[in-house]
């Protein structure tokens, strides 16, 4: 069950319970057939409403989730959490009969006079779909917590902040103090009081403990940059190593509540429109648990590189545009992410000696959520305390690489981390892309083993490479890993698959080496490996043993521009929409 977080408002009456027209100070509504004006008068009367917004295109208000969430909601949110949903049509009637005197008149002559009516459809159903209302209150987002501006103050006072269009509300309960100009002994001392809450946990290197760090501080300086922030991947060696723990500390100083989570799939239309719920319901924070498999695709990709989302929404034509808030965090053990995703995580790794990590007798805490809650709002503070000290500070740089596509985040989050003396977390993109991009783990096995396949340098059709890796059975273990990777990569060993690949990947750097069209005689692309940055036709200096011939292209498909049409597995043949994953980019736009 949801409940409506509403301003205090006393509706107007006579005695028997009726509205009267004479009553109050609401704006009085004439029926008449210039609906323009019915409509314009009823949209500005809308705007006296408090607890009424606009995003997005559409009209919106706040809800508090009061039970335990559906097995199959998008996202599962514990109780007490806070998130937008569209006003329906019958709320806003009953808030359009709130904020005006609808009235009619009735009688001929002399007799006619005004009486209360109720909002006629025909104008309820104009207001819905009008997607701008210039008397109601731009939001932004919902806020729990105070958060830092883009002038470099704090938002701590509870209410709408007509400025930066965020709400918050903040319960009372939650105490927060952070001082006006924090020195830097206090940073140190609030990175201190962090760092006790995750002194136990394995992580791999110092750059994956600061990472945590950038990823409580994330939400909390949302406001104060442009533009989106890596997703933070938390994974280890093991299950059980404290992953979902350790999510669990940042939702918690944050939110006061545990991680709203929502399931991943590949499925590029159905993920598409959970994230379109996602930025319509103002989620701040979401968790993809226990991630398997292969991860990442364009619309995951597009959602991490964006802070504004466009899509249609279900059943009807209706769409919105508007702000995508959300700061995303995931778990998995070793989990392999692809090319275009590993580059927009940020990576939390753990690494545990133990062979069952759960049975740890050895922690400070034994009850980490219980610590981590009851003093949320010592510990909130000293996040803050980092990010309003480096403020005062003056905004210092520290030279930092920079990471394309999150480059405002990185001017904020990233150098007040480095501020407060920890390591830089961008550091742990880069080894995550070598060990999670499973594409480009392929690709190296792929260009090894040609490399050995085509000694000469002149060049294979994939339908020849494809017959020579089902042909040979030898125990070869470089042809034996690029049979697997080709398998990886395609799904199956099909040449017509390889070639899509090959011209996805054609001139990209895998560790110095590149997979480049040798010839295209007789319409079929030959393919060879070049050393990377040589100009195209280059062969790579390190084939040897030059032979003259080449066996014959199987009778199964032509690869890259054979002429056979089959398929060898008897299945019907890709289409390179379905090979590269490729979804329609105009349906996630109006």
């Amino acid at each position: 069950m949801l409940r409506q977080l509403e301003a205090n408002s006393e509706p107007k009456g006579n005695h028997d319970g009726e509205f009267d027209p004479k009553d109050g100070d609401g704006p009085e509504i004439l029926l008449g057939v210039d609906e323009f004006r019915v409509n314009a008068q009823a949209c500005e009367a809308l705007g006296r409403e408090q607890d009424i917004y606009q995003r997005g295109g559409l009209l919106v208000h706040v809800i508090e989730q009061t039970e335990e969430p559906e097995a199959e909601a998008v996202v599962r949110r514990p109780i007490g959490s806070i998130s937008i949903r569209e006003l329906p049509k019958p709320l806003l009637r009953e808030r359009l009969t709130q904020c005006g005197r609808w009235v009619e008149w009735r009688g001929k002559g002399d007799d006619a006079q005004k009486v209360p009516t109720h909002p006629p459809d025909w104008s309820i159903s104009a207001i819905h779909v009008k997607g701008e209302w210039p008397k109601v209150r731009r939001l932004e987002a919902v806020v729990t917590h105070p958060v830092l501006l883009m002038n470099g103050s704090l938002l701590s006072s509870n209410g709408f902040d007509e400025k930066s269009g965020l709400l918050l509300t903040m319960p009372p309960s939650l105490s927060v103090s952070v001082p006006d100009r924090p020195t830097r002994e206090d940073v140190a001392a609030a990175v201190d009081e962090l760092g006790d809450v995750i002194q136990d946990f394995p992580f791999e290197t110092p750059e994956h403990r600061a990472a945590w760090f950038a990823s409580l501080l994330t939400p909390l300086a949302w406001f104060a940059f442009s533009g989106p922030a890596p997703m933070f991947l938390i994974d280890a060696n093991i299950r059980a190593a404290g992953k979902g723990l350790l999510a669990d500390t940042v939702a918690i100083i944050v939110t006061g509540r545990r991680f709203p989570v929502m399931s991943y799939t590949n499925d590029k239309e159905e993920l598409r429109k959970k994230i379109t719920t996602l930025a319509v319901e103002g989620e701040r924070l979401v968790l993809l648990d226990n991630l398997a498999g292969a991860v990442g695709n364009e619309v995951l990709d597009m959602a991490l590189t964006s802070d504004t989302w466009k899509d249609r929404l279900l059943g009807g034509n209706r769409g919105y545009n508007g702000p995508l808030n959300v700061t995303w965090f995931a778990t998995g053990n070793n989990v392999q992410l692809g090319a275009d995703t590993s580059r927009r995580v940020c990576h939390i790794r753990l690494e545990s000696e133990q062979e069952r990590p759960e049975t740890r007798a050895d922690v400070k805490y034994e009850d980490l959520r219980s610590h981590v809650f009851r003093h949320r709002g010592k510990l909130l503070s000293a996040a803050l305390t980092i990010l309003r000290g480096w403020v005062v500070a003056g905004k210092p740089k520290h030279g930092l690489k920079p990471w394309g596509s999150f480059e405002q985040w990185s001017n904020v989050v990233r150098e007040a981390i480095v501020f407060a003396g920890l390591p830089d977390p961008g550091e742990t993109r880069l080894q995550l892309q070598s060990m999670a991009d499973r594409d480009a783990n392929a690709m190296e096995s792929i260009i090894a083993g040609l490399n050995e396949m085509d000694s000469d340098g002149r060049g294979l059709t994939t339908s020849e490479i494809v017959k020579r890796l089902k042909d040979d059975l030898s125990a070869n273990e470089r042809i034996s890993e690029m049979r697997a990777a080709v398998e990886e990569l395609c799904g199956k060993l099909c040449g017509r698959l390889l070639g899509y690949k090959f011209r996805q990947f054609s001139r990209r750097n895998f560790g110095g080496k590149m997979i480049d069209k040798a010839s295209a005689a007789n319409g079929k692309n030959r393919w060879a490996i070049v050393v990377a940055g040589s100009r195209r036709g280059t062969k790579d200096t390190n084939h040897r043993n030059h032979r003259t011939s080449h066996p014959p292209a199987s009778d199964c498909d032509g690869g890259d521009g054979g002429d056979v049409p089959g398929d060898t597995d008897g299945e019907s043949l890709a289409s390179s929409d379905e090979v590269f994953g490729k979804t329609d980019i105009s349906a996630l736009w109006l």
